[in-house]
């Protein structure tokens, strides 16, 4: 699984130690973890790469996003955004009492998506609060953010049908194609076994 994990810059430095923390639990639970407390690594530079060889964002990359927000950072916002838009699972830390703004409290807790999971910590409890959090991730279903365009002709009548099925709902026509193909392909055994074996 492929994180990227973004620390806010702060002052204190109970807080970078704390960032330093977060970062080698996830590594020892053996997650790929991209941050931006280290520029320029090895695995860094060639998913860079191949995002921009598709056309993609660094992020689109990531299976998650895992935030350090005690500090005061606009990226923060940036990520948070990108996570609930994307559909991203994302886990937001935030030390208890800290001063930092916490852009979620324009939402009210019914209107965060359980996909974001918002935990505050102290220096005692972040390892407990670590792997709860990474327990509710690995539970998560993964949805991958379509990215690739595809041209598809169809007759009139397809595109009839495809209006009057998404006619009064919020689904577009493309989405509605796109949860069809992936009912067939949970179905499908012998895709199935090919993803197993390839």
């Amino acid at each position: 699984m492929k994180i990227y994990y973004f620390a806010s810059q702060s002052e204190k430095r109970a807080n970078r130690d704390n960032q330093a923390r977060i970062k080698k639990l996830l590594e020892q639970a053996g997650l790929v973890v991209l941050t931006n407390l280290q520029a320029g690594s090895d695995i860094a530079t060639s998913l860079r790469q191949r995002a921009n060889e598709l056309g993609q964002s660094m992020l689109d990359q990531m299976d998650a996003i895992v935030i350090e927000g005690s500090g005061s950072d606009p990226e923060i916002g940036y990520l948070l955004a990108y996570g609930i838009s994307a559909k991203k699972p994302t886990l937001y830390f935030i030390e208890q009492g800290s001063q930092a703004n916490n852009p979620l409290v324009f939402l009210a807790t019914k209107n965060i998506p359980s996909h974001v999971i918002v935990k505050a910590y102290t220096a005692a409890t972040l390892d407990t609060a670590f792997y709860e959090m990474l327990g509710r991730l690995e539970n998560q279903e993964f949805t991958e953010a379509p990215t690739i365009k595809f041209t598809l002709r169809i007759t009139h009548l397809i595109e009839q049908y495809l209006h009057w099925k998404t006619h009064n709902t919020k689904m577009t026509k493309a989405d509605y194609l796109r949860r069809l193909i992936e009912e067939v392909m949970k179905k499908d055994e012998s895709f199935r076994k090919y993803k197993k074996h390839g």
